[in-house]
């Protein structure tokens, strides 16, 4: 894709980006949004990405990630219209984004379909509590592999961390002997969850304590769901960079392989 420079350009490659993922919201009248304004938002996002990061406003990976934030906004606001023509598409289009992520992760197309059903309902009582409309889906995916997670305990399904989004590097460092392997007791009545997720904090920062910014971006981003421009701000960073750093912090916690399983089961029993 080449660089877009014109309003034009810009909603050309909207276009071209919806098409490509079948979001069709644009094309509701109901959601009093055309392509026009949709463009005018996209204009006003990057001059603010580009005044506060100093990024180039046609740079393809910038103008790709505004067309995502400014449809997560439409899909965000399209849920909560529920009656509809424009929330009942907005349904479509997150379940059409959340099942293969289950269905991946779960391995059963029934298992997936009774998943998929519990997290759009999860997704209507919960998203008032979204924090950042521009990262929607991003947080529909969180709910989706918690479902995910809770289903496959409650059937006794094996569940790897690949499965839920961590990749094998074969450059991956030697496990670091200043990390323990041992396993860690699961959260009681007489452990504060608090108390548990300060522990793994800890271990995710021991275990990534070579690698600048990599324990602060991961947790804020697995463990606290904090929007990545938020995090990008506080750490003086871009938010291509806190992308960056979080896929290589992911592939670095491979070598504690307890810690994986203790975030599943983390993830898992957060509400």
């Amino acid at each position: 894709m080449k660089a877009a420079c014109s309003p034009d350009d810009l909603l050309a490659v909207a276009r071209r980006i919806c098409a490509a993922r079948d979001w069709r919201l644009l094309q509701y009248q109901d959601l009093n949004i055309g392509l026009a304004e949709f463009g005018r938002r996209m204009a006003a996002t990057i001059q603010q990405w580009r005044e506060v990061e100093r990024r180039q406003s046609n740079a393809d990976e910038l103008i790709e990630q505004t067309v995502v934030h400014e449809y997560c906004k439409l899909l965000y606001e399209a849920v909560g219209r529920r009656d509809t023509n424009a929330g009942a598409r907005a349904m479509i289009e997150v379940w059409n984004y959340v099942t293969p992520l289950i269905r991946k992760t779960l391995r059963d197309d029934d298992l997936a379909q009774d998943v998929g059903m519990d997290t759009l309902l999860k997704v209507c009582e919960k998203r008032d509590t979204v924090r950042d409309p521009g990262s929607f889906l991003a947080w529909c995916a969180v709910i989706a592999y918690r479902e995910a997670i809770r289903t496959a305990e409650a059937h006794k399904l094996e569940i790897t961390m690949t499965d839920l989004g961590f990749t094998d590097d074969a450059d991956i460092e030697e496990l670091d002997t200043r990390v323990s392997v041992h396993s860690q007791e699961r959260p009681t009545a007489d452990l504060d969850q608090a108390v548990w997720l300060a522990e793994l904090e800890a271990r995710i920062r021991a275990c990534l304590h070579r690698m600048r910014h990599g324990a602060e971006v991961f947790i804020d981003l697995v463990l606290h769901e904090l929007p990545t421009l938020d995090i990008a701000q506080r750490l003086e960073l871009k938010p291509g960079a806190v992308y960056v750093i979080f896929h290589r912090a992911r592939k670095r916690l491979q070598r504690c392989r307890q810690l994986l399983t203790d975030l599943a089961d983390a993830l898992g029993a957060t509400p």
